[in-house]
């Protein structure tokens, strides 16, 4: 058989096997519209709200359901390990940066799926199907912000125990340079030597102090560089404090003008 003739033989098998599980699903009772021959994404549709996959508001508790504040917490004991720290954060004077990462499957799970990773920040996975809307946050798991890489956006997280001043100095240089921005605390997965992250999709940049010139730099650098990109808003909205100006002006001639 010809190259060309094995290629449309695997073709018409692989829908054949797409068909086939759409109908096991519709006979299961699960709506056809949430699978989709897609194998880069785990053959699950993202952005579709499904009460049998995920609707971004119930059955959360395997990544984060609102209920447990101790991630987003300066805990007696993070204050301590933080303080610990302090001569260390104080020594590193440059940025660490980790780039061009290798590139994870981008598979969409649902939420009867736990999903883990093998690094504390990761910059590419699998992910749930909706993704969050752009904006701060109390907290994100990471199994949603992984998505909000994936489409080009720029996710900071900083250490509960953070300075205050820099942490809203954070924040406002991020949000001041990119609307597609997911901004929020997180107590697990920062060290307290490195209590500043900025994640771009396979990219990230953890930092000791808060220094603008590196947000900036980073952001344009790396921000919408992921594989996909969409106009669509996300729909995952658990624990937002506040959204981006829908239309935002730059701050500085090194921001992107995302609109």
């Amino acid at each position: 058989m010809r190259a060309s003739g094995r290629t449309a033989v695997s073709a018409a098998l692989l829908w054949l096997v797409a068909a086939v599980a759409v109908r096991a699903t519709m006979r299961a009772g699960i709506p056809s519209t949430v699978f989709v021959h897609d194998p880069a994404h785990g053959n699950v549709r993202m952005g579709v709200k499904s009460e049998f996959c995920d609707n971004g508001e119930t059955h959360l508790e395997l990544d984060w359901d609102g209920s447990d504040d101790s991630n987003f917490t300066c805990t007696p004991s993070r204050r301590q390990a933080f303080e610990a720290e302090s001569e260390a954060r104080a020594a590193a004077a440059k940025p660490e940066f980790h780039l061009s990462e290798p590139a994870k499957p981008l598979h969409h799970r649902c939420t009867s799926q736990a999903i883990s990773y093998d690094k504390r920040l990761p910059t590419s996975g699998p992910h749930r199907p909706l993704w969050p809307v752009w904006g701060r946050y109390i907290y994100v798991p990471a199994q949603r912000w992984l998505h909000s890489l994936e489409h080009g956006g720029i996710v900071g997280l900083y250490h509960p125990c953070a300075p205050a001043e820099q942490v809203e100095a954070f924040a406002d240089a991020i949000a001041g340079c990119l609307r597609r921005h997911v901004i929020a605390a997180d107590g697990v997965r920062l060290r307290p030597d490195r209590p500043f992250a900025l994640l771009a999709y396979r990219n990230k940049v953890l930092m000791a102090n808060y220094d603008r010139g590196t947000v900036e730099s980073f952001i344009l650098s790396h921000a919408l560089r992921g594989p996909e990109r969409t106009p669509r808003q996300g729909q995952y909205s658990l624990g937002l404090v506040t959204r981006p100006a829908m239309s935002q002006t730059t701050k500085t001639a090194s921001c992107v003008p995302d609109g």
